[in-house]
């Protein structure tokens, strides 16, 4: 009973941390950390991908059948990530990170 309330705990608080972290709000995520304009799209630290889809998958209650999915889509989502960064580089127009960003084009509803 006792290991199942700390295993619980921990979760809480795991699922508490990742919560908390906000792709806006952590300046390590971005590879221009001179720009403070908050008005500008971000440009994501490709580096922290990994980190920016756990917090993704969490974000948008994604939930995938197995490992090879979980890594499939993380690709997917690390090559969007490239395209929106690219997107905001050009300053045209801007995108960021949204729920069907670990989807590829032709699977878009």
């Amino acid at each position: 009973m006792n290991r199942t309330i700390l295993l619980l705990a921990i979760c809480v608080l795991v699922i508490s941390a990742v919560k908390s972290f906000e792709y806006e709000d952590d300046e390590t995520l971005y590879d221009d950390k001179s720009e403070s304009d908050e008005s500008k799209p971000p440009i994501y630290d490709l580096r922290q991908a990994r980190q920016l889809f756990d917090k993704f998958v969490i974000d948008y209650h994604k939930d995938y059948k197995d490992k090879a999915e979980y890594e499939k889509r993380y690709k997917i989502f690390e090559s969007n990530l490239k395209y929106i960064n690219d997107i905001n580089r050009e300053g045209q127009s801007e995108s960021d990170i949204n729920m069907f960003t670990d989807l590829q084009d032709e699977e878009i509803p």
